[in-house]
């Protein structure tokens, strides 16, 4: 052993020389962290078989500007030695030097080469003087929005964290990201590591233009109609949506094999259609052939129809509306412009007693369908099981009063 320690020795002195000083320029902000890998610096790859480096050390120009942490490696091998990398933190701003004196060694054919170097990092310490960001902006619900903020000095890259006063009327990331959720103000505080701050207020605007529904109920084994209500301060020339209804849910088929989905007074020059999409969910649309606009600016544009499977479990669901989108006409000018998706509550109960139609309420309807029944007029839906609502084993006129009753008594 000791001999090929000698051995050793004397091939290290024999290949030595005096490489010529080399560096790299950095420019850091003021608080951050980085690594000096020398090996990396070099453009080497280091390995014990073929080439390593040895006899690190630094010497720092200002040891109070730059706050240093070494870290040691451990070469691949079991008697290979270690080299370092060093994690500096600049403390104060200015440029300093950290000199770094190291032996390289290579391996070529059994024999060791060395050569002795110095690499010098140039470090300028730079810090942010300020941070520019809009001091305004307003958004509508639904909106995003991403800050761009400017850094002064431009060669400051630091750390930035950001915060909403009032998450809950929008929302930001760390990467200065704004969603608009609700109506109301915030102010977004983008801050950099060394406590430089910008603040903007954003106001949220109520989306102007949308479609929207209620919660509603469905009777197992009935059907229920959702009427599809638009609010809208632009000219609307047509609309779409996707419809997702709980599994059990379907939607009524007319008898030309179309979806039950009718027009209202403000779409009546307007065609619906809808259809099955890969994902499971019904896409609708409505437009005009004659190009007309949907009229008024509030209220329902539309009713579908749906059954409820007769073995669907009691309980709430989710219907969800989404990829919402309105044209826009102005003169010759169409553009698209996208509402909020939504999402509803669907409760499945037994059908009420009196809803004899199944569909959802019960209303007059239900008692002109009994009429209509006593008189042998025979209506496309009917449930004998909740039309006995006095419970007297007939369906007569006394059941009729009985639904009138419940409709008057309705708050």
């Amino acid at each position: 052993m000791k001999k090929a320690l000698l051995l050793l020795s004397i091939l290290l002195l024999a290949y030595s020389t005096k490489a010529a000083n080399s560096g790299r320029d950095i420019t850091i902000t003021r608080g951050q962290t980085i690594t000096l890998n020398l090996a990396s610096d070099l453009g080497i790859t280091i390995n014990y078989d073929s080439r390593y480096i040895y006899g690190q050390e630094y010497t720092l120009s200002d040891a109070t500007a730059l706050s240093l942490v070494v870290q040691e490696y451990q070469y691949p091998g079991t008697y290979s030695p270690k080299y370092l990398t060093f994690q500096i933190t600049p403390q104060k701003v200015g440029v300093y030097t950290i000199v770094e004196t190291y032996t390289l060694c290579t391996r070529e054919d059994y024999t060791i080469r060395t050569s002795s170097n110095t690499f010098t990092y140039n470090i300028t310490v730079v810090d942010v003087n300020s941070i520019n960001i809009p001091n305004e902006q307003t958004l509508t619900v639904g909106d995003t929005y991403t800050f761009s903020p400017v850094i002064i000095p431009t060669t400051a890259t630091p750390t930035l964290s950001w915060t909403s006063t009032n998450p809950s009327v929008a929302s930001i990331d760390n990467n200065g990201k704004v969603e608009a959720l609700s109506e109301g103000t915030t102010t977004i505080t983008c801050m950099a590591n060394n406590g430089v701050s910008a603040s903007c207020v954003v106001t949220v605007k109520p989306q102007m233009n949308y479609l929207y529904s209620a919660d509603f109920s469905g009777g197992a084994g009935g059907h229920v109609t959702v009427p599809i209500l638009m609010k809208n301060d632009i000219n609307v020339a047509g609309f779409q949506f996707d419809l997702t209804m709980p599994e059990g849910v379907t939607l009524t088929m007319k008898g030309d094999g179309t979806a039950d989905a009718t027009v209202t007074e403000r779409t009546s020059t307007h065609t619906l259609s809808g259809t099955t999409t890969a994902s499971g969910s019904v896409r609708f649309t409505a437009f005009s052939t004659k190009n007309a606009l949907v009229t008024g600016s509030e209220g329902a544009v539309m009713n579908i129809r749906f059954d409820v499977d007769k073995e669907m479990a009691y309980g709430d669901y989710d219907v969800k509306f989404t990829n919402v989108q309105l044209t826009q006409k102005n003169g010759s000018d169409l553009t698209t412009v996208y509402a909020p998706d939504f999402t509803l509550k669907m409760s499945v109960g037994p059908i009420a007693l009196g809803d004899v139609n199944a569909d959802g309420v019960v209303n007059v309807t239900d008692a002109i369908s009994i009429i209509g029944y006593i008189v042998e007029e025979r209506p496309t839906w009917f449930t004998e099981s909740v039309a006995d609502v006095n419970g007297d084993g007939f369906i007569d006129v006394a059941d009729v009063v009985s639904v009138i009753d419940i409709v008057l008594s309705q708050e």
